[in-house]
């Protein structure tokens, strides 16, 4: 798959180079090119999901892959409590089969974009793309082509939401995020490239978290907190889409927890997390977190933006600004020690907790020629992570071999201690991540 997409990829660069040699640039083409690519990397995850699928339910597939196209097609769909119903049917009532009916869900959902210009969006999601993109092919000078209307409602999965491009400057860049965790699953540059890893694993489904992308740990970072599991429960609800700025590169979502239903973490709260998109070397991803106490005591988190990255090989990659720094090691019950290496590399699992991080981190990606300039703001810590041969294989939404392709390094709220907020009070944290050629 990733040789594939490495010589999709190829192609496309080649084909961008011929285009801008000419003495007219014809973006509507690379346009048009760069959706294709999108739309062949679906394909490719769609035969991945239908073999999967295949293997969970075996001869039950066909009913519920026909029963899950059938509801998608209704002009008034069924409630997803029937829809559940009828599924548990099909499965002739065996709950363990219902995993496998997720998926399938997951896989109508990814056929249906497959060979549309613009993907679908769930119930309640918003498409933004930049001045309202024109029709590949479009005479220069043609009115952009109305939005497309939001597709099916989303039963079963919680990919659907919003998709924000930087500019037409650099056409093809695309940042998707998902109102399930308000949750970044993609940040892809002009040239298809893919910045932030998702597991071809992740499922897509709540209360599960999605594995990759950027979740959103709050108002706990791992165990660091009253919760009895792990990263609080901010990735694993629905947030609501508040609004997509007109020229469709930031996005804002929110959160509004009443302090009910979470009997460890009593304390109301409002979360919002705003995402954009720039033109800045060759992409920028920003993100920004905003809590306000809305309740009548203090309340203590901790947080982070557990951000994956996509890497051609971890064997190449190095992390630099953090020598010097204290960390607390995971892998050795949070014992303290300090980094003295001029740049941190990977071969064997890794997971660390910086202390008083640098604003700034960078990540230099040798085989891709990659560099991700990360400054962070109002986060005093840093995460490094890779899960490396074991805890990869011990993951059921990871593959065995992905911790090769990815590390994640997350702006956190973590060794320094929790932040405490008065009933009213707020809090503001962010990233800006850039990036530039090696």
């Amino acid at each position: 798959m990733v040789n594939r997409r490495m010589d999709i990829i190829k192609n496309v660069e080649e084909l961008e180079r011929t285009l801008t040699s000419a003495s007219k640039v014809d973006r509507d083409s690379i346009v048009n090119v760069q959706d294709q690519v999108g739309n062949t990397v679906k394909v490719h995850k769609a035969a991945q999901l239908r073999e999967r699928c295949h293997s969970d339910l075996g001869p039950k597939f066909d009913a519920v892959y026909a029963y899950l196209t059938k509801v998608r097609a209704a002009a008034k769909p069924p409630a997803e409590a029937d829809v559940n119903k009828e599924l548990l049917k099909l499965v002739g009532g065996d709950k363990g089969h219902m995993q496998g009916c997720f998926l399938v869900d997951q896989l109508v959902f990814h056929e249906s974009m497959v060979g549309l210009a613009k993907p679908l969006l769930g119930a309640g999601g918003a498409k933004a793309a930049v001045g309202g993109a024109a029709k590949p092919g479009a005479k220069p000078g043609a009115k952009p082509a109305a939005a497309a209307k939001p597709g099916p409602k989303p039963y079963l999965t919680a990919k659907p939401g919003v998709k924000l491009a930087p500019s037409a400057k650099k056409p093809g860049a695309l940042v998707e995020v998902c109102r399930h965790g308000g949750h970044v699953v993609s940040w892809r540059n002009r040239r298809g490239e893919d910045l932030i890893f998702t597991s071809s694993k992740a499922i897509f489904q709540a209360p599960k978290a999605i594995r990759g992308g950027v979740p959103v740990c709050f108002p706990q970072f791992g165990m660091m907190g009253p919760m009895p599991t792990q990263h609080g429960f901010a990735r694993n609800v629905s947030w609501e889409l508040a609004g997509v700025d007109e020229g469709g590169s930031r996005a804002t979502l929110v959160l509004r927890y009443d302090g009910t239903s979470q009997p460890a973490y009593p304390h109301p709260f409002e979360l919002r997390t705003v995402v954009s998109v720039g033109d800045e070397g060759e992409g920028a991803l920003r993100q920004q977190l905003h809590v306000i106490n809305t309740g009548t005591s203090p309340m203590r988190f901790t947080a982070a933006l557990h951000t994956y990255y996509q890497v051609a090989s971890i064997a190449g990659v190095s992390v630099a600004g953090l020598s010097g720094t204290r960390f607390l090691d995971n892998l050795q019950g949070q014992a303290e020690a300090t980094d003295e290496s001029p740049e941190v590399a990977f071969s064997s699992e890794l997971d660390r907790v910086y202390v008083g991080a640098p604003h700034v981190i960078t990540i230099t990606d040798a085989a891709a020629r990659h560099v991700f300039e990360i400054t962070k703001c109002g986060f005093p810590d840093a995460v490094v992570w890779n899960p490396w041969v074991e805890k990869a294989a011990a993951m059921a939404d990871f593959g065995d071999e992905e911790y090769k392709v990815m590390l994640c390094i997350e702006p956190a709220v973590a060794g320094s201690g929790a932040v405490e907020l008065a009933p009213g009070g707020s809090w503001s944290g962010s990233q800006a991540v850039v990036l530039r050629d090696a």
